[in-house]
């Protein structure tokens, strides 16, 4: 029994053991809500938003919680995927005079 225990207590281990459940429970709403809540919680939030992009169910979808993480997971992603050396998308727009209107 020690030696089951012990083999469990590895990062690798322990990462074999989640893609089993995830395989085994891949059409399961609820199952997938929860996961990727887990996902997110650790900063894992590129798998995390895949995990909730897999969730069917419109009442889950419709939940507060749900949107909320899904937003910060796909605001996750989108903020380190863009280059930093790409132009800004919002410019800031100021009432100076200066502003050149021709």
């Amino acid at each position: 029994m020690n030696g089951l225990l012990l083999s469990w207590g590895k990062a690798s281990s322990w990462s074999s053991l989640s893609n089993v459940f995830q395989s085994y429970f891949y059409n399961d709403d609820t199952f997938n809500f929860n996961y990727a809540q887990a996902k997110a919680a650790v900063g894992n939030y590129k798998e995390a938003e895949e995990v909730f992009l897999l969730i069917q169910n419109d009442k889950i979808k419709q939940d507060y919680v749900y949107i909320s993480w899904l937003a910060r997971c796909c605001t996750f992603v989108v903020e380190n995927t863009i280059p930093s050396s790409s132009p800004s998308i919002i410019s800031v727009h100021t009432n100076s005079p200066s502003t050149n209107y021709r």
